[in-house]
């Protein structure tokens, strides 16, 4: 007895799946996370992922907006759903700052702002930097955390920005974080930031967002750009802020705002987990899967 259902979260393994389903009896779903149709494609290539998308049973998409890149490629597709991404809330809850981490990056009587990604000049770390130079001189105990492993290059440029701007003791960079460890990044944050840019020329884009749930779940107010599947994962003025990707002034007054307002920041944080609980769990994505395979 073969599979009823197979699940592929990469569109080359659900492809095979899907023509195999031609001859076989079991149905495929695939997930679909954005890069899959923004990224420049070969005529090749977009006929593949066309032959991929009708030959699935089931095509689910992350965010409303790798949905409506689909269609935009293919209008005449019927069998797409939108089901958002999910977090596990008992990996990713809020504790203490650890001591070990504020005593490794000497962060004791600091705030901290971090981006926690892979260190591409997608993920606008710059633009945080750009802010940093302003904030120190009304928020000088304010520490910026770049997690993630980094771009040779473009760390080089970042680097200069930041040795040009001032800020050589205000800016740390991490490297790349162990999964093991993610959990206590999150905590020894005060604010989580990745405000993303557009990358029309790659067709590079942030499908979702999964980040900034994360920082949620651990009662962290984010921050992020309005722009791709990202307002999927921020609720603008309940789990977070949403802002345009190179607004350096405005992520200014919004880091301020919640630095000068620590209740504030808190209830930020708060209903950012509260909205995790409610909309953004594994168990919920699983319901709202089997949901779809049901009700065909």
């Amino acid at each position: 007895i073969g599979p009823q259902l197979i699940i592929a979260t990469a569109w080359n393994i659900g492809a095979f799946s899907a023509l195999l389903s031609r001859f076989l009896s079991h149905k495929t779903m695939i997930i679909y996370h954005g890069l899959e149709v923004t990224k420049k494609l070969s005529t090749k290539r977009l006929l593949k992922l066309r032959h991929t998308l009708e030959r699935a049973t089931y095509n689910i998409a992350v965010s409303k907006f790798t949905a409506e890149a689909i269609h935009s490629k293919f209008q005449s597709l019927k069998n797409l759903h939108v089901v958002q991404n999910g977090i596990d809330p008992k990996r990713f809850y809020p504790e203490p700052k650890p001591q070990r981490l504020v005593n490794q990056y000497h962060l004791v009587d600091k705030k901290v702002i971090m981006t926690l990604a892979r260190v591409i000049e997608r993920k606008g770390h710059d633009t945080v930097i750009r802010a940093m130079a302003e904030l120190i001189k009304t928020e000088p105990q304010l520490i910026y955390l770049i997690a993630g492993g980094f771009d040779a290059e473009y760390r080089k440029r970042l680097e200069k920005l930041i040795s040009e701007s001032g800020l050589e003791k205000s800016v740390i960079f991490s490297g790349y974080i162990p999964d093991v460890e993610i959990l206590d990044y999150y905590n020894l944050c005060d604010i989580y930031i990745m405000v993303s840019k557009d990358s029309n020329e790659k067709g590079d884009t942030e499908g979702f967002g999964i980040t900034y749930l994360e920082a949620n779940a651990c009662e962290k107010p984010v921050i992020g750009s309005n722009l791709h599947g990202i307002p999927d994962a921020i609720e603008d003025g309940v789990s977070g802020f949403l802002i345009e990707a190179d607004d350096h002034l405005v992520l200014i007054e919004i880091v301020q705002k919640l630095l000068a307002k620590p209740e504030y920041a808190r209830q930020i944080g708060k209903q950012g987990r509260q909205r995790v609980l409610n909309g953004f769990t594994w168990d919920i994505v699983t319901k709202e899967l089997l949901a779809i395979v049901e009700n065909e």
